[in-house]
């Protein structure tokens, strides 16, 4: 490959591996990496983890989850990773997004609305970002999701080292039980929430004004 390629896009492919090889690592000039893959290994990722890439943008096929390893994004040296989840599956991976050198995190396609599940594969990841000082922003698209969940994913990343929190594209569903939300101890400077749909129709606001 050309080492002095500084833009490479390999995102949205049907890959079933990662597609780096060891000449990858002699690109020394690369700011943004985008990959596929349905398969996702700590050690496939070894060939460029000495590079210090601006950008990664990282599409997860839809087979994606089968036999998965948890640790697979820690040998990834970038300031900036985005994360595309599959779009049609619910969201039980266990993937670990707390990349340390990581300051903005972007994750598309969040779907958690089985009530027995409570998003708590989602929680568990985001609940780890707590391990990550680096960590200043945060980017959410394409969610859907119930009412109590969204709150909850809201109330823990109060409490993280993020300053700035985006929302978007948010499908909501069920009624709205969650109270007591804690403000106190955030980083938080700026947080914007757009495009947000509720399947229900009959909706007490004030249950959202005892939130915000």
């Amino acid at each position: 490959p050309n080492v002095n390629l500084k833009h490479l896009d390999l995102s949205f492919n049907a890959f079933d591996a990662l597609p780096i090889c060891k000449e990858f690592g002699n690109m020394s000039q690369l700011k943004f990496l985008g990959l596929s893959t349905t398969h996702l290994e700590k050690s496939t990722v070894l060939p460029i983890a000495h590079l210090n890439i601006s950008k990664v943008l990282l599409v997860l096929g839809e087979h994606y989850g089968d036999k998965e390893d948890p640790e697979g994004l820690q040998n990834f040296n970038t300031e900036s990773l985005h994360i595309v989840f599959p779009t049609s599956k619910e969201f039980n991976f266990i993937l670990d997004v707390s990349v340390r050198t990581v300051a903005n995190l972007e994750l598309s396609n969040i779907k958690c609305v089985l009530e027995d599940n409570e998003c708590s594969y989602f929680l568990n990841i985001l609940a780890k970002l707590q391990t990550n000082p680096k960590l200043s922003s945060l980017t959410l698209n394409n969610i859907e999701t119930t009412w109590n969940s969204f709150i909850r994913i809201l109330q823990l990343v109060w409490h993280t080292t993020v300053r700035y929190f985006s929302i978007s594209n948010v499908k909501l569903q069920g009624q709205l039980d969650f109270r007591d939300f804690d403000y106190s101890g955030t980083s938080l400077k700026a947080l914007s929430v757009h495009q947000v749909v509720s399947d229900v129709f009959n909706f007490p606001q004030r249950d959202i004004y005892e939130i915000f």
